[in-house]
């Protein structure tokens, strides 16, 4: 488990970039402008769906009873109970009003956790969670890329991307906790499974153009190569988009 968190850690990408590619050979059966509005869509589908994930740990992280918990003493058996009771019960319903997220976890320095559903969690100790530290030394948001399962809690396999945000207590400033929303990759492929013509496809890579999410079956090195080559090669049509 130590391991499979600091090679998680390692592996922290920054969502950014939509591409789509497609052959010279098919680029005749539809106009620049139609590919270009099918891209601007996905991208703006996509916005959404990251945005979200970044505004609900500013939310979770100033509300009233994630502050009243980071505050509370380590090993306060009852208060603790309560805490992780009516937070769990916060995050549930900020769950059911964007289903799209798969859960959210917060963890708090003193031993607190609370989450959107009830998978049984894998982390004991957060200071010394590998996540965790990566989060404080960043002071921001970052991503994790998908995944088989998820890196906090026992689910199913199901392929998951992160985003962890350092909390901290308002009184003091410093950082007490963290915020841990999971979103399932199916979703975003959904998102990116428009049809472009007859060999047109679109995925989802880093600011360095390291390919995060693309169709299966697709060689992700081959994706890299044609997306930072592909004009330059005369192969076919790159059109990129920068998500907010």
């Amino acid at each position: 488990y130590v391991m499979l968190m600091g090679l998680l850690a390692l592996s922290v990408i920054s969502i950014g970039v939509v591409v789509c590619l497609i052959s010279y050979r098919n680029v005749m059966s539809l106009s620049v402008q139609t590919c270009n509005q099918i891209v601007d869509k996905t991208t703006d589908e996509l916005d959404v769906l990251f945005e979200n994930m970044q505004a609900m740990p500013v939310v979770i992280g100033r509300d009233a009873r994630v502050q009243q918990a980071l505050r509370l003493p380590e090993e306060d058996g009852e208060e603790h109970f309560a805490a992780e009771y009516e937070i769990s019960a916060f995050l549930s319903e900020m769950n059911l009003f964007d289903s799209d997220i798969f859960c959210i976890y917060v963890f708090a320095e003193n031993g607190i956790s609370a989450q959107s559903k009830y998978y049984r969690l894998r982390i004991d100790d957060l200071g010394g969670t590998p996540l965790y530290r990566e989060a404080c030394a960043r002071g921001e948001t970052f991503w994790c890329p998908p995944q088989k399962g998820s890196a906090v809690s026992v689910t199913t396999s199901e392929s998951l991307i992160a985003s962890v945000t350092p909390v901290k207590e308002l009184g003091s400033g410093r950082y007490a906790g963290m915020v841990i929303i999971e979103l399932a990759e199916k979703l975003v492929k959904s998102r990116l499974n428009a049809s472009i013509g007859n060999n047109g496809f679109l995925f989802l890579c880093d600011e360095s153009g390291q390919p995060v999410v693309y169709p299966d079956g697709k060689d992700p090195r081959a994706l890299e190569e044609w997306s930072r080559q592909g004009e330059a090669q005369n192969r076919g049509l790159t059109i990129r988009r920068t998500l907010r």
